[in-house]
Parts: C-alpha cells; structure tokens; sequence
C-alpha cells in the first residue's frame, strides 16, 4: 500500500515512540509527510496528489497538531529527522 511504502521510505527503523506517532497518522497524512520530506511546496503536494492547496493545508495543520509541532517549518524539521532516524517527537 502507499502507506507502507511512504512509512519505509521515511522511516528507516522506527522505535515504539516512532510506530506510535506514525500510527496516529492517516494515510493521506503520511503521503503529504512523505512529500513533505522530499522538499515539496504545498501547491505541488496538491498538484501530485490531485487534491487542493486548501486541502493540503488541513493536513499539514493536523500533522503539526498531532505531532505537537508549531509552525511549518517545525514540520519540515520533523520530517527529515524521521527520514534521518533522529527522533521520536517534537523536541
């Protein structure tokens, strides 16, 4: 499934603290994170996943409220620490 493909790509060996953000996650939030990671701007996320900007926006605030992130840039952050294997959470 794209869930399992995005969560390998951004995680290379997820701890319990890791599986248990990630398992919070919907589908389509993992796929926005995953694009995320890959240094995409909102409007190409909604381009490639065939959604709105709009929408793209609800999904990167309910990333941040979930993971307990601030701003867009705290999301970026996380995201490629995730991908590095450098955190379990926000700091």
């Amino acid at each position: 499934t794209m869930r399992k493909e995005v969560l390998q790509r951004i995680v290379k060996s997820p701890g319990q603290s890791e599986r248990h953000l990630l398992d919070a996650l919907t589908d389509r939030e993992i796929e926005v994170l995953g694009l995320i990671d890959q240094g995409h701007e909102p409007k190409e996320v909604a381009q490639y996943l065939g959604i709105s900007p709009k929408t793209v926006a609800v999904h990167r605030g309910r990333l941040r409220e979930k993971l307990g992130l601030n701003t867009a840039s705290e999301l970026l952050q996380f995201a490629v620490r995730l991908v590095e294997g450098q955190t379990s959470g926000p700091e």
